[in-house]
């Protein structure tokens, strides 16, 4: 077993869990459902099902079950949520949107400006990805939200240059995008994000989000899992380069290589590339 307590909560729910990821992804014991929707980490317990809403512990589920927790068990589990205590996050949803206001601002307009006319990015992305602009540093900023929670900031300069806000973390880009959308695409970067959503507009059924860099670590895309869970298509457009291949492969191995669909650019290193040098969606693997 790779995980504390994949033994211990397939005998509590009577299932044979493949450890596909951290997060496993089974039926419901709750509600009767035929597509799984109940999340459950297989190192500290915790579980939500997204079709009931249902969610808790390891000893709420216990106790749902109508089963007791061994002493055993909660030895393990405490052990473990020591061993992977969560990150605290600082929330910078306040400066995120004070710079939004800042976005009238001539400076900011003309920074806006030159950055669409650099790639195939619509006006609408700036209200969509609510970029703003930072009177201080005299750049976009570009906040990275879960939600109302922005768990960080990036700062990108006229010249092309980007730095962070200190504090900040930074998971997958726009992840709001990708949650409950049947497709999903994957794109290295922000600006390649805000350039394949202004491609997509008008398909509904597909989201688009970003990473930072060629993130080729199975435990992150363990993490995003869940919400990818409702993908049955998910396009990874990550850079033409040997870290985007090994960013799909790992994408492959927590998700599934049925479900994964390498988007690898043909006519430039990035997605961007490769559509303002005349590349097609058909060349790209996508339909157009």
């Amino acid at each position: 077993m790779r995980y504390a307590l994949t033994e211990t909560i397939s005998g509590l729910l009577g299932v044979d869990i493949k450890e596909r990821s951290v997060n496993a992804l089974l039926l419901c014991p709750f509600h009767s459902e035929n597509t799984p929707s109940f999340s459950i980490h297989l190192n500290d317990g915790l579980w939500r099902c997204f079709g009931c809403g249902e969610s808790g512990g390891l000893k709420k589920l216990y106790r749902k079950m109508g089963e007791e927790m061994s002493r055993d068990v909660y030895h393990d589990m405490l052990i473990n949520s020591l061993k992977f205590e969560p990150q605290e996050r600082k929330n910078f949803a306040s400066l995120a949107k004070k710079q939004s206001l800042a976005l009238n601002s001539s400076r900011a307009i003309s920074a806006l400006q030159k950055y669409l006319s650099s790639k195939p990015i619509s006006e609408d992305a700036i209200f969509a990805f609510r970029l703003g602009w930072s009177m201080e540093k005299g750049a976009i900023s570009i906040p990275y939200y879960d939600d109302d929670f922005v768990t960080g900031i990036k700062y990108r300069f006229s010249n092309g240059n980007k730095m962070s806000e200190t504090g900040s973390t930074f998971g997958m880009y726009a992840i709001d995008n990708i949650r409950g959308k049947s497709e999903a695409i994957i794109c290295e970067g922000e600006s390649d994000t805000h350039a394949m959503w202004s491609l997509m507009r008008g398909r509904d059924n597909v989201g688009v989000s970003g990473i930072s860099g060629g993130v080729h670590n199975e435990a992150s895309w363990a993490l995003w899992s869940v919400d990818l869970m409702y993908a049955k298509k998910v396009y990874i457009a990550l850079d033409a380069d040997d870290v985007g291949d090994r960013g799909y492969l790992a994408a492959c191995g927590v998700l599934g290589s049925d479900k994964c669909v390498r988007l690898r650019p043909t006519h430039g290193k990035d997605v961007c590339d490769h559509i303002m040098n005349g590349g097609s969606f058909a060349e790209l693997g996508l339909e157009g």
